[in-house]
């Protein structure tokens, strides 16, 4: 069970990175696409970067939610 844990700990630490910094590049990358604007960062703000971090985190969590049963995290 701890084995699952923190192999899901790691993947996710990973996922939010990743995906984080692709976020803080893609709303140049994409031209300034205003559809892309909401969710990655438009300017150097605190409120662009916890975009950041809020919208993987997000995302991880609904991963979670349907993949890990509640009882692999000792609820």
């Amino acid at each position: 069970m701890k084995t699952t844990n923190k192999l899901w700990g790691i993947i996710g630490f990973v996922f939010v990175g990743v995906l984080g910094v692709i976020l803080h590049f893609l709303y140049e990358f994409s031209g300034n696409n205003l559809i892309v604007a909401p969710f990655s960062a438009v300017n150097e703000s605190t409120w662009e970067h916890l975009k950041l971090a809020f919208f993987p985190m997000f995302t991880w969590a609904i991963i979670q939610f349907f993949f890990v049963e509640s009882s692999d995290f000792g609820a």
